[in-house]
């Protein structure tokens, strides 16, 4: 008999938010018992409800965004806040393009 998969809860929670941003609020349980290989009845067991994965992703996003501020070099002067307007203008995508070249027109 084979041994039972391993999936650690942050890989869980990864394959969540990837099934809700394909779907959106209507992913299931099914949803992502199936992408991570494990049953729904174990996913239940050890998550709860979609209402309970649901907060433990938010909070898995709050505590990385936090994370992530924490590390951030605005306390480094005006330096400092030039890198981290680069990185929310670079984190923008196309609109970054847009946003940046108003401000070198300075409108």
């Amino acid at each position: 008999m084979s041994r039972p998969k391993t999936v650690s809860d942050l890989e869980v929670m990864d394959h969540a938010l990837g099934i809700l941003a394909e779907k959106g609020m209507g992913f299931t349980l099914t949803d992502l018992a199936g992408r991570v290989g494990l049953s729904r009845a174990t996913l239940i067991q050890r998550f709860g409800d979609r209402e309970a994965i649901l907060r433990r992703m938010a909070e898995h996003e709050v505590e990385a965004t936090r994370a992530w501020l924490a590390g951030l070099p605005v306390n480094q002067g005006k330096d400092g806040l030039a890198a981290f307007l680069e990185l929310i203008v670079g984190s923008m995508g196309g609109w970054g393009g847009v946003l940046r070249a108003r401000c070198d027109r300075g409108t």
